[in-house]
């Protein structure tokens, strides 16, 4: 399992999420607090590959869509089956809490 700690900035994220993930991930986001990308492979594979190095009390899914939220980290990860891909969306979650404020949220 992967050491906590407590992601609070893009760079700590980009830097657990290479972890996680076990390669060095090209990522660039838009917004400030998240980042969206793909990896190969089969939802049910890398979903079991992550909960390998999570565990499995933060996940909750179903069949084309699960998520894992680490209050302790906090961080999000929402993945979902794409042809031939997962695609991921790994988001800093307080700062994207605080960004949905401003739309009433």
């Amino acid at each position: 399992m992967i050491k906590p700690h407590r992601v609070k900035s893009l760079e700590d994220l980009h830097a657990y999420l290479n972890e996680l993930f076990g390669v060095n991930l090209l990522l660039d986001s838009t917004n400030g607090y998240d980042f969206m990308f793909t990896v190969p492979g089969k939802l049910s594979q890398v979903v079991r590959l992550l909960q390998q190095k999570t565990g499995t009390t933060n996940w909750d899914g179903e069949a084309s869509n699960w998520f894992y939220r680490d209050e302790a980290r906090d961080i999000l990860l929402g993945l979902s089956s794409s042809p031939g891909c997962v695609m991921v969306l790994a988001s800093i979650a307080s700062l994207h809490r605080e960004a949905l404020k401003k739309y009433g949220a």
